[in-house]
């Protein structure tokens, strides 16, 4: 087990070698696992096993070094064309709209989330991929910074911090599995490509 405490106004550095559970003890602390048994206080409130957007409402957050990404899984609207997939944030542009303003707006109204930092990761041109065979194109940004609390769910479905290298198994529309790689390496280059559909298939 472990036991210990950390004053108010001080640091505390948590070490050990790998696999002694330096990770999972902080997952514990920010409510991304449930702990089996003990207490967790953060000013004299039990905190263990709450989850963890109740719990960065108390002011206590685990930041993963750009491990996870925050997705929506597409399960409340059965008329829903993306119904049952994972996809990014991110919608539709207004008329009187440029990118950095729709894109704020988008995730402002999907995840209750400010950015305040974003980075262009590409562009593609998806002809064919609309429901009626409409020309899709997209702007794909990285958010680098943001403040606020994601809500577990929205109208379209339930939000999810995934780890980034369980994405390639969740169920995605077959032509996110070509570009998603150069999103999460930073080392990769910015990218422009075309992805033409036909019948829902790149």
């Amino acid at each position: 087990g472990l036991d210990f405490q950390v004053p108010k106004g001080q640091v505390v550095a948590l070490i050990g070698s790998n696999g002694a559970g330096k990770t999972t003890t902080m997952r514990a602390l920010s409510g991304m696992i449930r702990p089996r048994a003990g207490s967790i206080r953060l000013n004299g409130r039990e905190i263990g096993g709450l989850d963890s957007h109740d719990v960065a409402r108390f002011g206590l957050a685990h930041s993963p070094e750009g491990r996870r990404v925050l997705m929506i899984h597409r399960n409340a609207r059965p008329d829903d064309p993306h119904l049952g997939k994972y996809n990014g944030l991110g919608g539709k542009l207004h008329p009187d709209e440029d990118v950095i303003a729709g894109l704020k707006r988008e995730i402002r109204e999907e995840a209750n989330i400010e950015c305040e930092a974003v980075s262009l990761a590409g562009t593609i041109s998806w002809p064919g991929f609309g429901k009626g065979g409409e020309d899709w194109f997209g702007f794909v940004f990285r958010v680098e910074r943001f403040t606020g609390v994601p809500p577990a769910a929205n109208p379209e479905g339930t939000l999810e911090w995934v780890e980034i290298e369980r994405v390639p198994t969740l169920p995605l529309w077959d032509g996110d599995r070509f570009f998603l790689p150069l999103v999460f390496d930073r080392a990769a280059p910015q990218f422009h490509g075309v992805m033409p559909y036909r019948d829902g298939k790149p």
